[in-house]
């Protein structure tokens, strides 16, 4: 008897698989990208509207399709083209390779990776909204406070061995509103908030008189509502600590200049997490400090980088960053980057061989050529960005292949790969629920 009833539409699959692995943040329901077929789904794009609005240049089409679609391709750049998205993969691709093989010695593999998705955004019970979350935001910017804990394991006990950073966020007044985990999600958001806030200034600055005054007015009132949304805090905590620290008051520039500090720790080597100094506002952490070391964990990354900026001048970034890496008892941005591009030089021969590899080679390999060309984004923004496009899945199931550095030759055919990944993804919910706690 088949467990795991099989959607006939390939949408359906991939909502599916989104609901299932919420490795990436995906808060709309306009849009969303599935990390486990590594997809795009423009769920409310039609391919004629992509069209107008990239070829035709229809200013109406460009509105509601470029912000979004930019959105989304920033995770799958996010995913593919980073350090920490190397790592995701490829233990996502050894968790398949695992079960595909049903090597018993190999099956630990899916429990890790499972792990992994879990810390890069943990449940649900770990934020709270309390009750002035729940009132009216009077747009005044929050006070926060840095926490730590330990998360449950599977015996419902809290291990101290696996801490969670939480930021809680107040209103002017001390009311508590929200708290929210700090995970790797909220990495994911500053870049891709930063890139669709950009793209949509972009179009309303192509607009004249008091068209263009209004539709500025109206972003700007959207942009505050959902930055002083509690139940969003989780996706916006990078852009607010960020402001906090820094005194940036506009909006968009808090998440440009979160987004650049968020691509550092996505791409900040693993060997270097032992060389950082702990600020004294994390000293009643104890031992939690150790273990966020241990596991590497890039979410706390950014929020030690920024306890270490408090009092450091801002108008010049590059010598403000300059300064906290001394401050966090790191090197240089240069030695940094030899450093993590050894780690990836390393990374990509680590995967075990199995039946999925061919398509962790071709992933590896559009990453590589991005890598080299333009160099790890450590402390910068994305660069030829626009030239990317990766597979996309339309609304009505229709799906166009990549192109430029993605459509390389012998590039899985993105049909067959949804059918394949939403296979993978039941034959590994399969096991999962097979263990025992």
């Amino acid at each position: 008897m088949q467990r795991y009833k099989t959607p006939g539409n390939r949408e359906d699959k991939i909502k599916h698989m989104v609901n299932q692995w919420k490795a990436f943040p995906n808060i709309g329901v306009l849009a969303s990208y599935e990390p486990f077929s590594q997809i795009i789904h423009l769920n409310s794009i039609t391919p004629i509207e992509f069209e107008r609005a990239f070829k035709d240049r229809v200013y109406e089409s460009r509105r509601k399709v470029v912000p979004l679609y930019f959105h989304e391709l920033t995770h799958w750049v996010d995913h593919v083209t980073t350090l920490w998205g190397f790592e995701f993969l490829i233990k996502q691709f050894d968790a398949i390779n695992a079960r595909l093989g049903e090597n018993v010695n190999e099956m630990w593999r899916i429990v890790e990776w499972n792990k992994t998705v879990r810390r890069n955004y943990y449940g649900d019970y770990y934020s709270i909204t309390y009750a002035a979350g729940l009132e009216p935001s009077d747009g005044q910017p929050w006070a926060w406070e840095l926490t730590a804990g330990a998360i449950f394991d599977s015996k419902g006990i809290p291990n101290e061995k696996d801490p969670i950073a939480f930021t809680k966020f107040k209103n002017r007044a001390g009311a508590d509103l929200c708290r929210v985990p700090f995970s790797i999600s909220s990495l994911l958001e500053a870049n891709a908030m930063a890139i669709e806030m950009g793209f949509e200034m972009r179009l309303i600055d192509e607009l004249t008189g008091n068209d263009k005054v209004v539709e500025f007015a109206l972003f700007k009132a959207k942009s505050i509502k959902t930055i002083y949304d509690p139940m969003l805090a989780n996706y916006s905590a990078a852009a607010h600590l960020l402001a906090n620290v820094t005194g940036v008051s506009d909006i968009f520039s808090a998440y440009k200049f979160a987004s650049r500090m968020a691509g550092f720790c996505l791409n900040f080597p693993r060997q270097l997490f032992d060389n950082l100094r702990i600020p004294e506002s994390f000293a009643a952490w104890g031992n939690r400090n150790d273990a966020f070391k241990a596991q590497c964990d890039r979410g706390y990354l950014y929020m030690l980088l920024l306890a270490h900026a408090r009092g450091l001048d801002f108008s010049d970034y590059d010598a403000w960053f300059t300064s906290i890496l001394e401050r966090s008892g790191l090197p240089g941005i240069e030695e940094i980057r030899v450093r993590a591009d050894e780690e990836i030089k390393v990374l990509v021969k680590s995967h075990i061989p199995g039946k999925a590899s061919d398509r962790l080679s071709q992933l590896v390999t559009i990453g590589r050529k991005y890598q080299i060309k333009n160099g790890l984004r450590l402390n910068s923004e994305y660069v030829d960005f626009p030239k990317i496009v990766p597979p996309i899945l339309f609304s009505g199931a229709i799906i166009r292949r990549g192109q430029n550095i993605v459509d390389s030759d012998g590039f899985t055919d993105p049909s067959d790969w949804i059918d394949d990944a939403f296979r993978y993804s039941n034959l590994i919910s399969e096991f999962l629920d097979a263990c025992m706690p």
